[in-house]
């Protein structure tokens, strides 16, 4: 099931996400501190895990938190963010406060 993210991410932020196993960054089209809705170029299936890397206008932000795929349609996908310890949660809060603000 989609669920809406919170915060649009702003025009003047560009917000990548390096995925595991991916030759080149999805953009990022929505941001929430427990999930992230990406262009899906590769075409992930669903139930994938892996790892992913997030990117602010080129400052990366967070790296190696554990994500599924949970759905894909068309030209997006939205991935579940699964943080594995605090450190990454609170990292994707700043992010989301982040976004959030501009």
């Amino acid at each position: 099931m989609e669920r809406r993210m919170r915060p649009r991410i702003s025009p003047v932020e560009r917000v990548l996400a390096i995925l595991e196993g991916q030759s080149a960054p999805e953009e990022v089209v929505d941001f929430s501190a427990s999930g992230i809705r990406v262009t899906n170029g590769n075409r992930l299936p669903p139930g994938r895990r892996l790892w992913v890397d997030l990117i602010i206008n080129e400052e990366l932000c967070a790296c190696g938190i554990p994500g599924t795929v949970r759905w894909a349609r068309g030209t997006t996908a939205g991935i579940d963010l699964k943080h594995a310890d605090e450190l990454q949660m609170q990292c994707c809060r700043n992010m989301e406060t982040r976004l959030m603000c501009r």
